[in-house]
């Protein structure tokens, strides 16, 4: 993994300042990496560290496409409760929903554009979805959804 150039991180820095009203003070301090479309944040203590030949350290913060970026779970679980904006907030009845794998139909903010929001409980982040219209796709991967007890 090669370190994010200076320039490519202020500029994912300021995109999730933008979207989602997440502080760049929170985020300055981390190490970003790039590995091909693959955005990777970690502690500062990473560099204090010598790990023998590590493909992969820290955690993937975003995943780059032709126009802009796409926060990842994890991401959002970790950063998403500084978030101020694309944020739907939902009870804790459709977070049990959400996580299982559903899709959820509501009425959000008519002030939030379609596309990624960070969805979330009582102030905790859940993770991420995509809304259209009333509709707000689940995007919490396959492996890290709550199974329904049997």
């Amino acid at each position: 993994m090669t370190p994010l150039p200076l320039h490519e991180k202020k500029a994912l820095l300021s995109w999730i300042e933008g979207t989602f009203g997440i502080p760049i003070k929170r985020l300055e301090p981390l190490l970003l990496f790039k590995k091909g479309r693959d955005i990777w944040m970690a502690s500062p203590q990473l560099q204090e560290i010598a790990l023998p030949s590590t493909t992969r350290a820290g955690t993937r913060l975003a995943r780059q496409d032709r126009r802009s970026y796409r926060l990842t779970t994890p991401a959002i679980q970790l950063l998403g409760r500084w978030a101020t904006r694309r944020v739907v907030e939902i009870t804790p009845q459709e977070g049990e929903r959400y996580i299982r794998g559903e899709d959820l139909t509501l009425d959000p903010p008519p002030s939030i554009p379609r596309g990624q929001v960070i969805v979330r409980v009582q102030g905790r982040p859940l993770g991420s979805g995509l809304l259209e219209g009333k509709r707000i796709k689940n995007q919490i991967p396959v492996a890290q959804r709550v199974r329904k007890a049997l």
